[in-house]
């Protein structure tokens, strides 16, 4: 009986190929867009990490950094983890020796770091206790990416030496292509210095970690969390450099994959509900059809429940026809989803996590299974409940115009179909409003014109900071000679790029901070004479640096307004004197104001900063920014930036040079991605409503084609008739958007988060979105019926 009711359903769906496809069609695109994005949903936020018994690591105080003394604490004093490790913020290497130089990005790991992960490398061994001791070797992991990449898959690579920073390092091991931990961007990893008798330095840096541990079987990550109280208290304890009396009170334990994914939980769960939507809106759409259909089969069902067959037995048919459309749909709707994976991979934001785990596996195809079977069960059912009940009489009685039921059912399908898409319009409306809002803030300088660089000296050649500032100054020198070049700096700290720090310090004439006291920095930069002029950044008291803040020259510091006002308020800090803590003091005399700036974001509010002089000041690694004259567009820069680089010293390499204005449009790249897929669906969603409104009015108006003939014969006013068809499908629309708005009112809280500086009950979205879908109504309505009205009378009462 099943095989007779699915030949019988492709007969009726070959003898009718213009309504399958369109029913096909409009189902394809709702599963492809629902299957995108669970493959997003679930290679983000639902695969396990790809590590051994993943569910066992806890990230520990992911929002702060362990100091060498609080992790070594940390791996004695913790009972509940099978083993702990940590790993540094991405820093930057400079390779050389092999041609040009070239910089990598790496970060310093634990001995554990491997081990408690459990991640094996595809080729040599990880990192194992005590490589992590000075002196113990300089060791170094590669990633799978420039395994294959710039070392050209080399088989015998275990055992060479990459020169990194001027320090030869051994390569011990190749990871698994896999294994793209902390970020895709890391190419290497190489063991941190532990030096467990230097206790006091607790607060050095250069062995910060993140930290985070592998738990006991049995063990929770609420236990975890609760630890890490008593735990804090022994590390304020234990050192002698003073901290704030709340130091680590935060501190808690959270999943390792939600510490990952934690900041995208939100956009991704609005996109999936989006979209589930649309399926709605899509079902809807083919209800509406196939309830028309059935119509044209009354007659047909009627005589087959009059010759004996039962009610069962007719929906068995009609939700059979039903499945076959769907599964034609979720045939196709997996080939879109499928494009759909590939581009959204292409397009994510760079910053979004564990992009390399979307992929079609079998949870997804599981999952366009079960949509397809559900959306074939949610749009025949129904219409199959209606045709299956039948009355011969009336089917014969009402076959001109349609029973009165049938309407009833298709109007409350549209009403649906209206409400849901007021709630995607006004989701929507909110985040390009938000969007708008966002894209017209100011960050406080002139990002346009300006050339970023990354330039990392290798360290074996300029050991001390005198001479890698020689060197940044030679350089500076001879950009500031370049025809197209208007001013030129470098920065260890540039807005918008990279993660950015503070600094607290302290302040003459005051008490020595302790507790909560500190005075802190939200951004403290170490900057050369140039860089205001660059970013064109207002002055408001003093001056800025110039070339005789030198280290021979009075120490001297430029705070933002920001900073003045949080700790010198209402006075004059012209002449002030701060200094930041460690074994000896060296005070700086404040010479300068500037206005404050945005550093990270640009919603977020402008930081208070803090800058010292590159003269007088540890160099390191920097970024280089160069302003083009006249503002002309700064990639013609890049060229004579490489090339003055390299002229200067062969060794240097120079890396990610991009305008900083496209730095400051990407820090809005998850606001833009989220606003455009969500406008997308609700363009979609405003379509198929359009279609929906169009088909019922287009179906009314056939089924009354010879009423309105006859008025018009009589001399009826087309206009007034024109009025008339509308006025119902209006109304249809309008009941519809009234049932939307409170809707809405409800669902638009999942978007608090995401937008900004906009109420997520803005009345003007609201109003414009409830506008255009009546709008949209309207139009649908007149299209239909103006063609109706333009059908000479006698043609149809001759028919």
């Amino acid at each position: 009986m099943l095989f007779r009711d699915v030949r019988f359903a492709l007969r009726s769906i070959f003898r009718r190929p213009g309504f399958a496809a369109t029913v096909i069609l409009t189902l394809a695109l709702g599963i492809g867009a629902n299957t995108a994005i669970f493959s997003v949903v679930n290679g983000i936020l639902l695969n396990a990490l790809p590590f051994e018994s993943s569910e066992e690591l806890v990230s520990l105080w992911p929002e702060a950094l362990w100091q060498r003394g609080g992790f070594q604490i940390l791996e004695e004093r913790s009972s509940l983890y099978q083993s702990v490790a940590g790993y540094s913020l991405e820093s930057r290497y400079s390779w050389t020796g092999r041609g040009e130089p070239r910089s990598l990005v790496g970060v310093a790991v634990t001995s554990g770091f491997f081990k408690t992960l459990g991640a094996s490398p595809q080729m040599g061994r990880p990192f194992q206790d005590g490589d992590e001791r000075p002196g113990a070797g300089n060791l170094v992991i590669l990633s799978h990416s420039f395994f294959t990449g710039p070392m050209n898959s080399d088989r015998e690579i275990l055992g060479k030496t990459l020169q990194l920073d001027g320090v030869e390092r051994t390569v011990v091991g190749v990871m698994p292509a896999s294994f793209q931990f902390p970020s895709p961007e890391v190419e290497l990893w190489i063991p941190v210095t532990m030096d467990a008798g230097d206790i006091g330095a607790y607060w050095g840096g250069l062995s910060s970690v993140f930290a985070f541990g592998r738990l006991n079987p049995g063990a929770t990550v609420e236990q975890a969390s609760a630890s890490m109280g008593p735990l804090m208290n022994e590390v304020r304890e234990a050192f002698p450099w003073p901290m704030p009396d709340d130091y680590g009170a935060s501190a808690t334990a959270v999943a390792l994959r939600e510490q990952i994914t934690g900041d995208v939980r939100v956009a991704l769960l609005v996109l999936l509900s989006a979209v589930v939507f649309v399926l709605l809106i899509g079902c809807v759409n083919v209800a509406n059809l196939m309830l028309v259909r059935a119509r044209s089969r009354e007659n047909e069902l009627a005589l087959r429940a009059a010759i004996g067959a039962g009610r069962g037995r007719l929906i068995s048919e009609m939700i059979t026809e039903s499945l076959v459309l769907a599964s034609f749909g979720g045939a196709i709707g997996l080939l879109i989803g499928s494009m759909g994976v590939r581009a959204l991979r292409r397009l994510l934001p760079d910053d979004v996590p564990r992009v390399e785990a979307i992929v079609m596996d079998s949870r997804v195809l599981l999952f366009t299974l079960g949509v397809t079977l559900i959306t074939g069960l949610l749009f025949g059912l129904a219409p199959a409940l209606k045709a299956s009940r039948p009355n011969l009489a009336t089917t014969l009685r009402e076959n001109r115009s349609g029973s009165a039921q049938g309407k009833r059912m298709g109007d409350a399908l549209v009403l649906v179909q209206v409400a849901a898409t007021v709630v995607l319009a006004i989701g929507a409306g909110l985040l390009l409003r938000s969007f708008q809002k966002q894209i017209n803030l100011e960050p406080g300088f002139e990002p346009e014109s300006v050339l970023t660089a990354r330039v990392a000296p290798p360290t074996f050649r300029y050991q001390t900071a005198e001479a890698q500032r020689q060197l940044y100054n030679g350089i500076l020198d001879q950009l500031e000679g370049l025809p197209n070049v208007e001013s030129v700096a470098v920065t260890n700290q540039s807005p918008f790029i990279g993660t950015l720090g503070g600094s607290v310090f302290l302040i003459d004439g005051r008490p020595h901070p302790t507790g909560n006291d500190w005075p802190l920095a939200d951004f403290q930069a170490v900057v050369s004479p140039g860089f205001r002029d660059v970013l064109k950044m207002p002055l408001a008291e003093g001056r800025w640096f110039e070339r005789s803040d030198n280290s021979t020259g009075q120490p001297v510091a430029v705070i933002s307004r920001g900073l003045a006002e949080r700790y010198w308020p209402g006075q004059e800090v012209i002449g002030e004197r701060i200094g930041f803590p460690g074994r000896t003091v060296e005070w700086r005399t404040i010479i300068g104001l500037v206005e404050d700036i945005k550093t990270s974001s640009l919603t977020a509010s402008p930081s208070a900063a803090l800058y010292v002089p590159l003269d007088q000041s540890p160099a390191g690694p920097m970024i280089m920014m160069a302003r083009a004259a006249q503002d002309g567009e700064p990639t013609t820069l890049s060229a004579g930036v490489r090339q003055t680089v390299r002229t200067a010293d062969g060794d240097t390499p120079v890396s990610e040079l991009v305008p900083l204005a496209t730095r400051v449009a990407d820090s809005l790249a998850r606001e833009r991605f989220t606003m455009l897929l969500l406008g997308a669906f609700a363009l979609l969603a405003i379509v198929l409503a359009a279609v929906g409104i169009y088909g019922v009015t287009a179906y009314a108006v056939a089924q009354r084609q010879r009423e309105l003939a006859t008025r018009l014969a009589l001399g009826a006013d087309p206009n007034a008739l024109m009025m008339w068809v509308l006025k119902r499908s209006v109304r249809l629309g309008a009941i519809g958007v009234a049932f939307g708005l409170p809707l809405a009112f409800v669902a638009t809280r999942l978007l608090g988060s995401l937008v900004y500086g906009v109420s997520v009950t803005d009345p003007v979205t609201f109003v414009a979105a409830a506008l255009v879908l009546a709008l949209v109504a309207a139009l649908a309505s007149y299209l239909p019926a103006r063609r109706a009205l333009r059908t000479d009378p006698m043609l149809v009462l001759r028919a």
